[in-house]
């Protein structure tokens, strides 16, 4: 039946709805409790860093994994008589895929470690 492929959907998307409705309405009550005391909302407001998405950080590690990929297609095309390195394709993707992968976190590290100083 396709009604019972389509439950694990409409359960997680319900999911997500009902934790975002459930986080707003616990951030409306807690302000307006804040305000029935008198607290001045504005030093709340003023202490809130601008939020941004990491783009670099991210583009660094995709970066990463894709350098690390490559290596691996790279060397099974240079190499294509040596049958253990062709045997050997498949888990070298994903190892050095993840290698290569913490290598350019470690580098966003440093990188991020400099812009706060």
């Amino acid at each position: 039946m396709d009604v019972f492929k389509s439950l694990p959907y409409l359960g997680f998307f319900t999911a997500a709805v009902l934790a975002w409705y459930f986080y707003v309405k616990a951030r409306h009550n807690e302000r307006m409790a804040l305000i029935e005391k008198g607290v001045d909302l504005s030093k709340f407001y003023s202490l809130q860093k601008k939020w941004s998405f990491p783009w670099l950080n991210v583009g660094i590690v995709i970066s990463g994994i894709a350098i690390g990929i490559l290596l691996v297609v790279v060397l099974v095309l240079i190499f294509p008589e040596n049958d253990m390195l062709v045997d050997l394709a498949q888990p070298g993707l994903v190892l050095f895929g993840v290698w290569f992968g913490g290598l350019s976190m470690i580098l966003v590290h440093f990188i991020n470690k400099h812009r706060k100083e």
